[in-house]
C-alpha cells in the first residue's frame, strides 16, 4: 500500500536519488501577491509545484521515484527542464487568460498552454481558498508536460485572475461539471 510522504521529505528523497546534478529548489512552495488589472484587488497566492512536473508514468525512464500519493513515477529530463522555466513563469505571470477544462471532481482543473516554454506545453492546476495566514489562494500545479494535441477539450476561456479574486472573497468557482465532463 503506497504511503503519502510530506512534500519536503519527498523532495529530499528525490534529491538524494537524483544527486546534486538536478536541483529541486525550483519546486519549493512560494507565495507572491498578484494584482487584478480589472479591480485592482491584490490576491496573495501560494504556489505549489507537484512532482508530476518532473516525473512521468512511462516505463523506461530512470530512476524510479514516488509521487505525493506514493505511486511509482520515473524521472523525466524533459519535464525537469521545463519545470525550471515553469517556476520562472509562475513568478512573473499575471494570470489574465486561461482555459477551464472539464475533468471529474469537485473543483475545476485549469489548463494553460505555455508556448513560451515549449510548443504544446500544458500546465494543469487547481485553486483553493488558502489555509495559510496572510494568503488568499492556494494554487497547486498538478502536472505540466508537452501534449501532442494541445490542452485538450476546451470548455471556456476565462480570466484566471478573476477566479482568484472570487476565491479571495469566499466565492467558489462558477465552473462546476457533471461527472461525465459535459
Amino acid at each position: 500500500m503506497p504511503v503519502r510522504m510530506p512534500k519536503s521529505n519527498l523532495v529530499k528523497s528525490h534529491q538524494n536519488v537524483l544527486g546534486t546534478g538536478f536541483s529541486l529548489n525550483h519546486i519549493k512552495i512560494f507565495d507572491r501577491p498578484l494584482a487584478c488589472s480589472k479591480s485592482g484587488t491584490i490576491v496573495n497566492t501560494v504556489f505549489d509545484i507537484g512532482t508530476h512536473c518532473y516525473t512521468d508514468g512511462k516505463v523506461g525512464v530512470a530512476p524510479m521515484l514516488l509521487d505525493e500519493k506514493g505511486v511509482e513515477r520515473f524521472f523525466c529530463p524533459e519535464r525537469y527542464r521545463h519545470s525550471i522555466a515553469l517556476r520562472s513563469y509562475l513568478e512573473k505571470s499575471n494570470f489574465e487568460v486561461g482555459l477551464v477544462t472539464p475533468y471529474k471532481g469537485p473543483n475545476p482543473i485549469y489548463a494553460m498552454e505555455l508556448h513560451s516554454i515549449s510548443p504544446n506545453y500544458c500546465v494543469y492546476f487547481t485553486m483553493f481558498e488558502s489555509n495559510n495566514e496572510g494568503n488568499d489562494v492556494y494554487m497547486k500545479v498538478n502536472s505540466a508536460y508537452i501534449r501532442s494535441q494541445g490542452v485538450g477539450r476546451q470548455v471556456k476561456s476565462v480570466c484566471i485572475m478573476d477566479d482568484m479574486v472570487k476565491l479571495k472573497a469566499g466565492i467558489k468557482s462558477a465552473y462546476r461539471f457533471r461527472g461525465d465532463g459535459k
